[in-house]
């Protein structure tokens, strides 16, 4: 910027609010008035100032232009008259400017010739850019930040700042929780891996165990199928063989009388439909048959149930007598050519052959 020199004089002393002070400023024979109210600068004006007389003489002059009667200070600096009385006489007291604490160290550091020039190089370089008189054209003055300017931009920077911080701050947390979130799935999965594998451990037990519980329902029992049979069967009746599946059961044995065990088998709870599978031959003491029967719906679930089995080769008498033993029948065979009539099953006519 392009201004007057003697205006940045207010950048090293500034009267208090409300004082009138008139600043003389002697450069040489010439000598710069500033007419100051408080830190404001009303007016300036450049004089020759050869003696103390004409010195006041223009500092009259500059009260007439601004409507003073008097003021409370005058301000003297630069190359000082070694006479001021004509000052005194205006009825202010004549003093060096109040200098901050700043400036009086740089202007101690000031050689005594040519004072006045320097103070005023010193102002300049004091001073900042708000300067009150500004000289440049408007075109040719440099762009600086107004301080409405500097409000605007300073609450647009901080509204920026609290967006960003708003879009950000979020998702750092939601990071940070992500962090602790994998820190406990990190410590947590030796547990988990176990839990697991017991999971897999008992799943594999529960299948193993359905499938033996399954065998266990449809497999067919003998023990109880022995013990309905010892019950059922005469004292003189010998079993050689006994044959279960799915579908029934097959006696081989020997008998007093074949025939009346039909009718005792199919007193059975278990057993229906009991037939001889082949003729009954005539041993030298007993007939030896082979009798075949299908099970019932009741009876092939019974027979299927875990049922108390009896002692192996024995009955069970409901008196309470020892059981009997089943031996096994003495292999006896008829005479060669021989047939022994079968005697027809109950409901059957006689002859009839399965």
């Amino acid at each position: 910027s392009l201004t007057v020199a003697a205006h940045d004089l207010l950048a090293l002393a500034r009267p208090d609010r409300g004082q009138r002070v008139i600043w003389v400023h002697r450069v040489g024979d010439g000598a710069d008035v500033l007419c100051l109210f408080g830190p404001s600068l009303v007016l300036s004006r450049s004089a020759p100032a050869p003696d103390d007389s004409a010195l006041a003489d223009e500092v009259r002059r500059s009260l007439a232009a601004v409507r003073w009667r008097e003021c409370d200070a005058i301000w003297l600096s630069g190359d000082l008259l070694p006479d001021v009385s004509a000052l005194a006489a205006l009825g202010a007291p004549v003093t060096q400017p109040a200098y901050s604490a700043r400036a009086s160290r740089r202007l101690a550091t000031l050689s005594p010739e040519d004072r006045g020039g320097q103070e005023l190089a010193l102002a300049v370089a004091s001073a900042g850019r708000g300067r009150p008189l500004d000289l440049l054209p408007p075109a040719l003055r440099p762009r600086r930040v107004t301080r409405a300017q500097g409000v605007t931009l300073g609450l647009a920077t901080v509204t920026a700042l609290l967006l960003v911080t708003a879009l950000l701050v979020p998702g750092m947390r939601e990071q940070r929780h992500l962090r602790l979130i994998d820190r406990e799935m990190t410590r947590l999965d030796p547990q988990v891996r176990a839990v697991e594998q017991v999971l897999r451990d008992l799943e594999r037990k529960h299948k193993l165990l359905g499938t033996i519980v399954g065998i266990e329902t449809n497999a067919l029992r003998p023990l109880p199928v022995l013990r309905e049979l010892t019950d059922l069967t005469p004292t003189d009746t010998w079993l050689t063989t006994l044959s279960l599946d799915q579908k029934g059961v097959e006696l081989t044995g020997q008998a007093a009388a074949a025939s009346a065990l039909i009718p005792l088998l199919e007193n059975s709870s278990r057993l229906e439909r009991v037939e001889f599978a082949s003729p009954v031959t005539r041993g030298r003491e007993k007939e030896q048959f082979r009798i075949r029967a299908a099970w019932e719906a009741s009876g092939a679930q019974a027979a299927a149930s875990p049922v108390a089995a009896p002692p192996a080769g024995g009955s069970v008498d409901p008196a309470g007598r020892p059981p009997r033993q089943l031996r096994p029948a003495p292999a006896v065979q008829p005479p060669p050519g021989q047939l022994v009539p079968v005697p027809p099953a109950p409901g059957r006519p006689a002859g009839a052959r399965q």
